[in-house]
């Protein structure tokens, strides 16, 4: 993007935009109104800038948004689907759109849905689909036919804590494997940390700071999460003695505590962290209840530079 502006009325969502992202996977973060959904829209020709000019892998995305729209796939924050049609169909449906054979899409629509925990579902008409699963659904969908470039708008809404850590930590796979970049925009900070290469932060329409996510994140200190495990099988006390030493042997793990029946876990790299616990929680008959930063790297740096911008406001 190149000096993008967009308002609406009065509002200014975006003020000259800037914004250059290298191959990999990068993270658009900043509250509820910073500007990431129209960033999302108008790289998707969905929104026309008032000013300046966006491209995405080379294309135009005004005068060639066919052939961006047939390089990637999207998820945005609230996706909409025919009611009437099943998850195999439709995902077989844009399976073909996305210039696979039959047998191609029907073999990826099968593994897609069993990735995002809809296999048992795949029948099932989607007007019957919770808010969750429709999210799921659109993630399938934005997946499909392996693009080169998927966009994720707060796409780990309305989903548990163990799905999104089970996603999230797929997302890093997906790129190493297959070479599917990312663009994800989230207000949730700790969930970007431990995917991203790169970040940029919006605030109040304007780019604050860009950069490598490792060296942003390594001038801060660690991050802590709070960890709630649970089991029907076992006690209690036994649960998080499983976790406790479990994080405690890992070289990545700075400190591990109790606190109110909880697991406090600080930790250097969220990634490798996600999944440990997902590998933990998987291997023993227990649920997570709960995986929630007390306060992220990523988070400390959003605060240290929207301050900054603000002071130079007044």
């Amino acid at each position: 993007m190149n000096n993008v502006s967009k308002s609406f009325g009065r509002t200014a969502a975006l003020k000259g935009l800037s914004l250059n992202v290298r191959k990999g996977v990068f993270g658009l973060i900043g509250p509820n109104g910073a500007g990431k959904t129209t960033v999302i829209k108008i790289l998707l020709d969905l929104v026309r800038p008032d000013e300046g000019e966006a491209t995405v892998l080379g294309f135009d995305c005004q005068r060639e948004s066919m052939k961006v729209h047939g390089m990637i796939g999207a998820l945005l924050e609230k996706p909409v689907f025919p009611s009437n049609v099943t998850a195999i169909r439709l995902l077989r449906f844009v399976g073909r759109a996305k210039g696979l054979s039959d047998i191609q899409a029907l073999d990826e629509t099968g593994k897609l849905l069993k990735w995002v925990g809809l296999e048992p579902f795949m029948e099932k008409e989607i007007e019957f689909y919770s808010t969750g699963m429709r999210q799921r659904l659109g993630l399938a969908q934005a997946l499909m036919g392996k693009p080169e470039l998927v966009m994720l708008d707060e796409f780990t809404a309305n989903l548990d804590p163990l799905a999104r850590a089970r996603i999230l930590s797929e997302i890093r796979r997906i790129y190493e494997e297959y070479d599917v970049s990312f663009f994800i925009s989230s207000h949730i900070l700790p969930e970007l940390e431990q995917v991203c290469d790169q970040i940029g932060i919006l605030h109040r329409g304007a780019l604050v700071a860009e950069g490598d996510m490792r060296e942003m994140v390594e001038r801060h200190t660690p991050t802590e999460y709070k960890v709630v495990v649970s089991s029907n099988m076992l006690s209690q006390r036994y649960c998080n003695d499983i976790i406790r030493t479990s994080m405690e042997r890992l070289d990545f793990v700075e400190e591990v505590r109790e606190s109110m029946g909880a697991i406090i876990v600080k930790v250097r790299e969220a990634g490798r962290f996600y999944e440990e616990i997902l590998r933990v929680v998987q291997a023993n008959p227990m649920e997570l209840k709960l995986l929630q930063p007390i306060q992220s790297a990523l988070e400390r740096i959003y605060e240290t530079k929207v301050g900054e911008q603000d002071e130079e406001k007044v």
